[in-house]
């Protein structure tokens, strides 16, 4: 016999012994297909349209997970009179955050196209880590590949940023991505677009 007392504890009685039943567990899912779901923060506005399917559980309230699972949507990007286009698709993003510490985990994969990057290009096996208090992460990897065997490998590392450049895929014959240069640079240079001089490898 399972019964709910003292407000949110639930107990277990099995042949008169009672027992506290650890229940901190949950789980959510929403499939949902949106249009024009957006989102404003100062002069910043998100627009979302498309097919979503967002996963949430919980451990103990020590660990949440919230997750895209292999969903399609476009997202408009728009701030003042600049205005961005993306296609998401079969684009998964699971966000581990461990409530004791802080820290977050970010795992990354799909296809993003856009007049911004250029035409398509696919994130694989793209994983990072920082803290929620912090605006960036502080360490991991992003693999994007574009046409062929051409790439770009993001390397983290206490907040500073390396980009090994495939521009030409393979150039040498190897039938693999073969590094043209390395960027390093900060988040803050490379989201200003404010890039150091590219060391030619």
């Amino acid at each position: 016999m399972v019964y709910l007392s003292e407000g949110n504890r639930i107990y277990s009685a099995v042949d008169g012994v009672a027992k506290e039943i650890n229940c901190q567990h949950h789980e959510r899912t929403l499939i949902a297909d949106v249009k024009n779901l957006s989102t404003e923060k100062g002069d910043l506005i998100t627009t979302i349209d498309g097919s979503l399917d967002i996963f949430q559980s919980s451990t103990d309230f020590a660990r949440f997970d919230n997750s895209i699972l292999d969903s399609d949507f476009d997202v408009t990007v728009q701030q003042n009179n600049d205005i961005s286009s993306y296609e998401m698709r079969s684009f998964t993003a699971l966000n581990r955050v461990d409530i004791d510490t802080g820290v977050y985990q970010l795992d990354v994969n799909g296809r993003i196209k856009s007049d911004d990057l250029f035409g398509t290009i696919e994130l694989i096996n793209s994983s990072v880590t920082g803290h929620v208090t912090q605006e960036h992460p502080n360490a991991g990897s992003i693999s994007i590949q574009g046409k062929g065997l051409e790439q770009i490998l993001v390397r983290v590392e206490d907040f500073l940023i390396t980009l090994l450049i495939d521009f030409n895929g393979d150039s040498t014959g190897s039938q693999s991505s073969d590094l043209d240069a390395t960027i390093r640079t900060t988040w803050e240079e490379l989201l200003e677009r404010d890039f150091k001089e590219v060391e030619f490898d």
